[in-house]
């Protein structure tokens, strides 16, 4: 709950007896003797005191412990626990042949609420386009197929490259005793299938790595000044799972072994290449992906960083149409997502179905 620096002051006694977070590398640590500042999180126990169920934050002793408001979810049978890892299978040109449509569908839906031009219209289209070539680095489609053959499970040569995968097709969570009873039930289960989608190791965000081949694409077409519906389209496929959005960049290892130890970034090293994907009747690849621009400033070749770019955008259209915009974005993948998990159709059927109505909305 919120507490306000007075009353936290006025209740010292009490916090002492608490912890207060200091971040992911040291954790939790004892308030004690440290004084209360604005932004700090505190966790105390419900012995402690100091709160009310009716009215919240007092900061006093009432004489009797918190008692326990958290009501437990229930337990979710075995075949909804299953159902999460049922994603469906998709190669990365059906994938995003969803996203497109779903994204042409918002669009329509927002029309004469959201005011947005040709150009900006076309640049996001193209962002669908290339928002998950990053999953055609050679890590992640070996961590998809590594995954495949620990969990049994043989790979589908027509979702290839892969986009969406289900891990819940594994024969071993249908394995059973001797009694023909299932092996894995209740919390069991649950373990396993945890397992499971932790057994899912790529090692790198593959939106960063479609949004540099994207970047490295416009500034070969527009050169050092890109229009500024570019730069959009840039920001959306990057940061569409919510990883990166403002600041690109990673730790540097304290002694890397490497020099392209020090140029990568979320996992993609500088020089990386992404083989070709054929997305509505073209080509996208990047030969050798750049790290560069996570550096602030301007590369070598005069190309501004790529959080130059995103103030640049937050002066244009401000902080909450870019985060509307992004939220949109965002929409169109999971609805995309969802429906891959519950189709019962071909993909031949679905790819036809989204020409057919992807066409009659570019003609509206």
């Amino acid at each position: 709950c919120p507490v306000s620096s007075g009353k936290a002051g006025n209740a010292r006694a009490l916090l002492s007896k608490g912890w207060v977070w200091q971040g992911k590398e040291a954790g939790w640590g004892s308030v004690q003797s440290l004084d209360v500042v604005p932004g700090m999180t505190i966790l105390l126990p419900v012995t402690a005191g100091g709160y009310r169920e009716d009215s919240g934050w007092t900061g006093r002793d009432e004489g009797k412990a918190v008692a326990s408001v958290y009501e437990p979810s229930d337990t979710p049978s075995d075949e909804e626990m299953l159902s999460s890892l049922n994603n469906g299978w998709q190669s990365i040109a059906q994938h995003t042949d969803d996203v497109t449509l779903d994204w042409e569908r918002i669009i329509r839906a927002l029309e004469g609420m959201l005011t947005f031009s040709r150009k900006e219209h076309s640049a996001t289209l193209t962002a669908t386009h290339w928002h998950d070539i990053g999953k055609n680095h050679s890590s992640w489609q070996s961590a998809v197929k590594d995954a495949l053959t620990n969990a049994g499970i043989p790979i589908r040569q027509g979702a290839c490259p892969i986009a969406k995968f289900s891990l819940s097709e594994s024969p071993h969570l249908r394995e059973r005793n001797d009694d023909g009873t299932p092996k894995f039930t209740g919390y069991a289960l649950k373990m396993e299938l945890r397992a499971l989608r932790q057994s899912f190791k790529p090692g790198l965000a593959h939106e960063v790595a479609s949004a540099l081949a994207f970047r490295q694409s416009e500034q070969a077409a527009h050169g050092r000044h890109r229009p500024i519906e570019s730069l959009l389209a840039e920001y959306l496929i990057m940061s569409h799972h919510g990883r990166v959005r403002k600041v690109l960049r990673d730790e540097i290892p304290r002694q890397p072994k490497h020099q392209n130890d020090t140029e990568a970034v979320r996992g993609i090293a500088n020089g990386d290449a992404l083989a070709p994907v054929t997305i509505d009747s073209q080509e996208l690849q990047c030969a050798s992906l750049s790290t560069d621009c996570r550096r602030m400033g301007r590369d070598a070749d005069g190309n501004e960083s790529y959080t130059r770019g995103v103030l640049r955008l937050l002066t244009h259209y401000g902080p909450f149409r870019l985060a509307f915009l992004e939220t949109l974005f965002r929409a169109a993948d999971i609805r995309a997502s969802i429906r891959a998990g519950k189709s019962t159709r071909s993909p031949q059927a679905r790819s036809e179905e989204h020409t057919s109505e992807l066409q009659s909305l570019t003609n509206l």
